[in-house]
């Protein structure tokens, strides 16, 4: 009669590690919670049970019982370990693509409003002769000047318009962007690499225009101005040139990757 308590809360533990090792075999992140509770309960109920003297050969089989439930106690820990271990770096995946998809939604938004802001106002068409004019007086980037007196004073009104237009296909570039990294399709999917293609021709305008509007500020090479502290090191226009610079590498890397592969196993076969 001593050995029936025993024997019931022996099997009532080997019943919380079965069940817990049956959860611990669902992918890490479906229900951690449960997980965490499962093993709570198994772990207390090994630790606080233990066998009572004198009951013969069928003490010796709950002995022997118990230590397998130890043994399988210490598997679901090491299995633990090694799903947190590979859990993080999927996390880390995550957050990088998220990162990615808030920064090009930030600058499209950008982008959009300036570019509607040109196009709904009544004196940007008008204005940006003179506009030009008084950017090219003083100027130190004489380059720039040289050109921009040829090719653009010339047809300002033309250029306007593509300025307007330019401005909205970039911002649609950088939302399109913001899709790829959202939809975990890139680069995998024929449709998001044609996709890309896009987006690559929206960052290199993006980094023209703002290089553009860089030296129509009559800014140069930047670097330390200790002469002027009140001001940013570094302009909008020309922060926004290196980030769509650094953009248009990103997005690159895994098309030339895979078509290396591609050409790796070419030659291989």
């Amino acid at each position: 009669m001593l050995f029936i308590p025993s024997w019931r809360r022996l099997n009532a533990v080997l019943d919380a590690v079965l069940s817990m090792k049956n959860v611990w075999s669902a992918p890490y992140g479906d229900s951690v919670e449960r997980h965490e509770t499962a093993f709570a309960g198994a772990h207390e109920d090994l630790h606080t049970y233990r066998p009572r003297d004198g009951e013969g050969k069928t003490q010796m089989m709950a002995q022997t019982q118990y230590m397998a439930a130890q043994v399988t106690r210490d598997e679901m820990m090491r299995d633990q370990a090694r799903t947190r271990t590979r859990a993080a770096p999927v996390v880390r995946s995550l957050a990088a693509i998220w990162g990615m998809v808030l920064v090009e939604g930030l600058i499209g938004y950008e982008w959009l409003l300036s570019g509607l802001n040109k196009l709904l106002s009544p004196t940007f068409r008008s204005g940006l002769t003179a506009q030009i004019q008084m950017a090219l007086h003083g100027n130190p980037n004489t380059w720039w000047v040289a050109l921009t007196r040829r090719l653009v004073l010339p047809q300002a009104s033309l250029w306007a318009v593509l300025v307007e237009v330019g401005e909205l296909l970039v911002a649609l570039g950088f939302f399109a962007g913001a899709v790829l990294w959202a939809s975990g399709q890139f680069p995998t999917q024929r449709w998001a690499r044609r996709l890309n293609l896009g987006v690559l021709a929206a960052l290199a305008g993006s980094a023209l225009m703002t290089a553009n509007y860089y030296l129509m500020s009559g800014e140069t090479l930047p670097g330390l101005n200790p002469g002027n502290p009140f001001n940013e090191g570094l302009s909008i226009d020309g922060l926004l040139t290196l980030v769509a610079a650094g953009l248009f590498v990103i997005h690159a890397i895994p098309l030339w990757t895979r078509r290396t592969q591609r050409g790796g196993s070419s030659d291989a076969s």
